[in-house]
């Protein structure tokens, strides 16, 4: 009698979810009559094959053995259909053979393995506008589920602020491979966040919480300024250059404005011609500037806003640089991401009155302004700038 170890039959199907624990089996049974051990499986792409597919959490059995697929934590594996794959780990030991320590070692395919779930991509959305992602993709993704923009996925209280929604999905359609953060434009700092997924009702979750979505979809890289606290000064009266501002994936094509509040068109009085030039610097940081004309606003602290020119994106690539911004379009443009504040100093504000008697001597005592110290000048003239 010739007895065969191994699983029986060949033709197993099994089902996971990403994000979520998964055992790969109950003990299989050898076709003796006995029970397989558990320690001896993998899901493979091919059985045989000697790499390890990502996303699968390995347990070590022991000081020889390969892990196998750890059962107490969340599996992190795209969405798909794998291999089960099998080897004698048990009975290769009590035969003084190598036992199962190499993913090539595992030659005996007896299923599939579904992992339900999204396949990991790298998507593109743009501070200052709304947010909606097409064509996702997975495997049986449906409309029940969510995603969630996080910096780390499944961390509790990670959700990300001036983002709508904290990062939460307001809708998803089209079996899953849309999703909507509705009309509400973010000013999220620009950077490389998280996209994470949540299969919700399939497993009884309420996708609500961060620690609900454990599952990344891939990065969602946001293109804007960054970080959101830039301070800059300049000097009323002089002209005015800004560099240095960084962020991600900025492009000469981007617009600032100087205002009292973001997302407002209401440029400052007296502030030349109120949108300056924008030029592409070192490290791709950006460099803002009003020309030769020094600028003639009242002292105080301003509010740097940033806008994105109409340029193209798709899910994967860096944004377009060749797309012109013609003058009409810039009266639809709103400057609604708050990236940092301009510190102008100068007199404030410009309707200052002082009255002095011809013939005495005269002096001023309570001049106003934005960081006016020692050493400043005042002149008296019919009209200011003239020689």
């Amino acid at each position: 009698q010739l007895v065969l170890l191994g699983p029986s039959p060949l033709q197993q199907q099994q089902t996971c979810v990403a994000g979520l624990t998964c055992r790969l089996m109950p003990p299989l049974p050898l076709d003796n009559g006995t029970e397989a051990a558990t320690d001896a499986v993998l899901a493979l792409d091919t059985c045989g094959g000697a790499t390890l597919p990502s996303g699968f959490p390995l347990l070590a059995t022991n000081e020889s053995a390969m892990a196998t697929v750890d059962p107490h934590i969340r599996l992190t594996a795209a969405g798909g259909q794998y291999r089960l794959c099998w080897c004698g780990a048990s009975a290769l030991s009590a035969t003084g053979a190598a036992t199962c320590f190499a993913a090539e070692h595992y030659r005996t395919d007896f299923g599939e393995l579904t992992v339900v779930g999204p396949v990991v991509n790298s998507r593109t959305c743009v501070s200052g506008r709304a947010c909606i992602l097409k064509d996702l993709e997975g495997l049986h993704l449906s409309d029940s589920n969510s995603f969630m923009v996080l910096d780390t996925c499944g961390l509790v209280d990670a959700g990300l602020p001036r983002v709508a929604g904290a990062g939460l999905t307001e809708s998803v359609s089209s079996s899953g491979a849309t999703a909507s953060w509705g009309s509400v434009p973010w000013t999220v700092a620009g950077g490389s966040y998280q996209l994470c997924w949540c299969a919700g009702p399939l497993v009884d979750i309420t996708c609500r919480a961060a620690s609900d979505f454990s599952m990344t979809a891939g990065t969602l890289e946001v293109v804007g300024p960054a970080p959101l606290q830039q301070q800059r000064t300049c000097v009323a009266g002089q002209t005015c250059v800004v560099d240095g501002i960084s962020g991600w994936n900025l492009a000469s094509s981007d617009r600032v404005a100087v205002l009292d509040t973001c997302g407002t068109q209401a440029l400052l009085p007296r502030h030349v011609l109120g949108i300056p030039s924008v030029s592409l610097g070192e490290g791709r940081s950006l460099q803002i500037s009003w020309g030769s004309t020094p600028i003639s606003a009242a002292g105080g602290r301003y509010r740097l806003c940033w806008a994105a020119a109409p340029v193209e994106f798709d899910n994967v690539t860096n944004r377009s640089e060749d797309i012109s911004l013609g003058q009409e379009v810039e009266k639809d443009l709103y400057y609604r991401v708050d990236f940092g504040e301009l510190m102008l100093i100068g007199p404030s504000p410009l309707q200052q009155t002082a009255t002095c008697v011809s013939g005495q001597a005269c002096s001023f005592e309570a001049l106003m302004g934005q960081a006016l110290e020692d050493g400043g000048r005042l002149a008296i003239m019919d009209t200011c700038e003239e020689r």
